[in-house]
C-alpha cells in the first residue's frame, strides 16, 4: 500500500470583493437576478489584469510594428480580443486612434473568448471597415497572462 502526506496547502484571491449589489449599480441586474442564475454572491476581482494587459497589449503591437518598420500612425483598424471595452479604449487613446480605426462589437456579444478576434474582424469587413491594403493589427491578452499580435496588410 502506497502512502502519501500532504505536507502544504495554500491558495491566493485578491483581497478586491465586488457583490452583486456593487454590479447592479453599474448594469442593469441584481442580486437576487444573480443568485438564482449562478449561485454567486461575491467575487474577488483582480485590479491587475487590467494594468497588464493594457501594458502588454501596447506592447505586443509596438514589438510588431516595430518589427515591420511601422508606426501607430500607421494602423489603418485595430482589431482586439473583445474582453474589456476599457482595455480596448484604453489602448485606443494611447495610440491616439480614432474610432473609426478600432472595431469593438463587446458590446454586442460580450467576451466571445477565443472567438472574439475572428468574429469582430469579420464583422468589420462585412460592414466595410476593412478596405484593400489597409494595415490591420489584431491583439489578444489572455486571462492566462499570455499574449500576442498579428500585423496584416489586407
Amino acid at each position: 500500500m502506497y502512502n502519501s502526506k500532504i505536507t502544504g496547502l495554500g491558495y491566493y484571491v485578491p483581497d478586491n470583493i465586488v457583490t452583486n449589489d456593487d454590479l447592479s449599480k453599474i448594469m442593469d441586474t441584481n442580486d437576487e437576478w444573480i443568485q438564482e442564475r449562478t449561485g454567486i454572491k461575491e467575487r474577488h476581482w483582480i485590479t491587475f489584469v487590467f494594468k497588464n494587459a493594457v501594458v502588454r497589449f501596447s506592447e505586443v503591437i509596438m514589438e510588431g510594428l516595430q518589427k515591420n518598420n511601422l508606426q501607430t500612425s500607421d494602423i489603418d483598424m485595430l482589431i482586439p480580443h473583445q474582453a474589456n471595452l476599457r482595455i480596448s479604449q484604453f489602448v485606443q487613446k494611447k495610440f491616439g486612434l480614432n474610432d473609426d480605426q478600432i472595431y469593438n462589437n463587446i458590446m454586442k456579444y460580450g467576451n466571445t473568448t477565443a472567438a472574439s478576434i475572428i468574429i469582430a474582424l469579420t464583422e468589420a469587413w462585412e460592414n466595410g471597415n476593412i478596405k484593400d491594403n489597409d494595415l490591420v493589427v489584431l491583439a489578444a491578452f489572455g486571462s492566462g497572462f499570455t499574449w500576442g499580435s498579428v500585423i496584416m496588410r489586407w
